[in-house]
């Protein structure tokens, strides 16, 4: 015959567990959370929400496994459907940031759903943004570089450095340095 060690988290009381400062009360908390929001994943959004949210910002060590571990535990407890993590990932990007930005090296909290989340929105912000200043940047050497053929140009056609400068909106360096560079192919010729 085996024997089981058994809580029975439904008899706790909910207010005593939200202040306590036992790591073991959220593991309750979530339980009981889990099993009032059975069927309605909008009022488990919320309290998930809460409940993440406040143990972010009421554990600052959060570098401990243990911290790691119940972060884990509660974010697969709660489940929530895909739209839903979304938005809880939104909701808690901020505090995840400023609060425990340190989590985010950890390999195994990567894994559970809010943060995978949130993971997978930090990449694809940075591959946007990589792929706008890549577009950006390749406007302005474009139009610097039509600037400085615009120059060579001028500077071929007998318009003084000074006037080109002034003209296409360059430094006078920037056009002595075209005119050097097309004297110097001139004698290579």
């Amino acid at each position: 015959m085996y024997r089981f060690n058994t809580y029975k988290f439904n008899e706790e009381d909910i207010p005593s567990l939200k202040k306590s400062t036992n790591p073991f009360a959220i593991a309750v908390l979530a339980g009981i959370y889990l099993h009032q929001t059975e069927k309605n994943y909008h009022k488990r959004y919320e309290v998930k929400k809460k409940l993440l949210k406040d143990f972010i910002l009421t554990n600052p060590n959060l570098k401990s496994i243990y911290a790691e571990a119940l972060f884990y535990f509660i974010d697969y407890l709660l489940y929530l459907p895909h739209e839903l993590t979304k938005q809880l990932t939104k909701d808690l990007s901020i505090n995840i940031e400023k609060e425990a930005k340190h989590m985010l090296y950890s390999e195994k909290i990567k894994e559970a759903p809010t943060l995978a989340e949130y993971f997978k929105t930090v990449r694809e912000e940075g591959f946007e943004k990589g792929i706008e200043k890549g577009i950006e940047e390749g406007i302005e050497k474009g139009k610097m570089e039509e600037k400085r053929n615009l120059a060579a140009e001028l500077l071929r056609e007998g318009f003084s450095v000074e006037k080109v400068a002034k003209m296409v909106k360059l430094s006078l360096d920037e056009v002595k340095e075209i005119e050097a560079n097309i004297h110097f192919n001139r004698h290579e010729s």
